[in-house]
């Protein structure tokens, strides 16, 4: 009757004015009291077919939320932190869903949920919301760099991505950021490591050059070094450009940079068991067919449950 009216014409009432008291709680780092306020929205508005304006509540209180839960489980320091975000990336994705989160909110709710997610331990599946927050006129400066870096890094970790898209933040990370030297080179590392998936071995040797003195180069360095000069070796000879002697000498001097007690001496095991592959590789190149397969043999026994190992054996 009447009552059953008046209750429906006022719910967007209380509910508006519960979201804006979760808010100041929010906004007060009251985190655990801003979600028992958001709590009852969204268990009030679960039907599909809502009202425009709760639907913007809804879309409101899930990125209060969502952004509560966020900051609750950056309180936490164990691994339970990365399902908590994981939670937390479902509410925002929510308010993302309905309306692309409250018009305030956007830049700092593509935020979160990308961060979210990408802390929860899905990287790429974060992407498409950095590549919005990017896109966005309302962000500063230094949070377009955050993005950038960001993106590049995501390329980097996921070898499925396009390394030449990721070359393209990467080098819009170069030309924004104010880096010192470390930084710089660092960032010098993983374009380089980007070349070398992309297969472009010449710009990769190049940028390598950018790094430092010789004395200051790193295993990482050393490696990156060896393999992006096997990759344009192994091409040029594939095509028939090598003379003999100008293939002896590029093999010759690949083995001896992945031979590099920098290398054996890396804490990261993997470049160890990398660089002693790709060694065998121009060994057998070289000739050396024993040589060659003595360590194929060695990765074999040393890493038979790990892909390093597995090629070993192709």
């Amino acid at each position: 009757g009447a009552s059953g009216i008046s209750f429906f014409l006022m719910k967007p009432l209380l509910q508006q004015k519960q979201v804006e008291e979760a808010r100041r709680l929010l906004d007060a780092e009251a985190y655990d009291e801003a979600i028992k306020k958001t709590h009852k929205v969204l268990n009030s508005n679960r039907a599909t077919n809502l009202l425009a304006a709760e639907a913007m509540l809804t879309a409101e209180a899930a990125f209060i939320h969502g952004k509560a839960l966020y900051f609750i489980a950056g309180k936490k320091a164990d691994d339970a932190t990365k399902e908590d975000k994981l939670v937390a990336a479902g509410y925002l994705q929510m308010s993302y869903r309905i309306a692309g989160f409250p018009p305030q909110d956007r830049s700092e709710g593509l935020n979160l949920l990308a961060k979210s997610i990408l802390e929860a331990g899905h990287p790429t599946a974060s992407l498409p919301y950095w590549e919005e927050l990017l896109l966005r006129k309302d962000v500063d400066s230094g949070k377009k760099i955050e993005c950038v870096k960001s993106i590049y890094k995501i390329y980097l970790q996921d070898p499925a991505l396009d390394a030449n898209q990721g070359m393209q933040s990467l080098d819009s990370y170069l030309t924004q950021a104010v880096l010192n030297s470390d930084e710089r080179n660092l960032a010098l590392l993983d374009k380089a490591t980007l070349l070398l998936r992309a297969k472009r071995w010449d710009e990769g040797l190049k940028t390598l050059e950018k790094i430092g003195d010789p004395e200051s180069r790193s295993a990482r360095w050393l490696l990156l070094n060896g393999r992006l000069d096997l990759g344009q070796t192994m091409a040029l000879d594939d095509k028939g450009e090598l003379s003999e002697e100008k293939k002896s000498e590029a093999y010759g001097r690949v083995s001896e940079t992945l031979d590099d007690p920098k290398i054996r001496g890396s804490e990261r095991l993997d470049d160890e068991d990398e660089a002693f592959y790709f060694r065998a590789i121009s060994l057998a190149r070289l000739g050396e067919r024993e040589r060659a397969l003595d360590i194929f043999k060695q990765i074999r026994l040393d890493r038979p449950d790990e892909p390093i190992g597995w090629l070993a054996w192709l």
